[in-house]
């Protein structure tokens, strides 16, 4: 560990003292100009040069390409546009349908308990009507509906 923190240190020395040699003014300031500058100058005429030499190479690329292929390309992206418009309509219309369908699951599933609640009501009424000679307990649910009704006998 110690072996690192020694390089770690030798690195900072020496980013330091060449950071306090170029302080020094030993050098004059328009030499440094022209080191720095033949540089980046160098560097920006090579990076012209490049994108110049990339520009003429797509360019040679796109007239070499027949106009009869180009032609054939156009229809066959226009007979594949027309096939995603037809695959995009019955799309929605399978979305349409599904749509439907849910909505009448759901009126059904109302209808049914409505229907439930009537036919659960019923229910609690012919019990008490039909209710033998003993004590009667009704239990609640906690949903508000009357639950299963539970009918004690008395022996005599």
């Amino acid at each position: 560990m110690s072996l690192q923190w020694t390089a770690v240190a030798a690195f900072l020395y020496a980013e330091v003292f060449l950071v306090l040699l170029l302080c020094i003014p030993f050098i004059s300031p328009t030499r440094w100009q022209k080191i720095f500058k033949s540089r980046l100058v160098q560097l920006h005429i090579h990076m012209k040069l490049f994108r110049a030499q990339r520009n003429l190479y797509i360019g040679v690329e796109v007239a070499d390409v027949p106009e009869s292929n180009a032609e054939e390309k156009n229809k066959k992206l226009l007979t594949e546009v027309k096939k995603l418009k037809k695959e995009l309509e019955s799309t929605k219309k399978s979305l349409q349908k599904s749509e439907n369908e849910v909505i009448a699951i759901k009126k059904q599933s109302e209808g049914l308990t409505k229907e439930y609640d009537r036919l659960l009501n019923e229910h609690a009424k012919l019990q008490v009507r039909t209710q033998p000679l003993g004590r009667h307990h009704t239990s609640q649910s906690g949903n508000g509906r009357p639950g299963i009704d539970l009918i004690i006998f008395l022996s005599p």
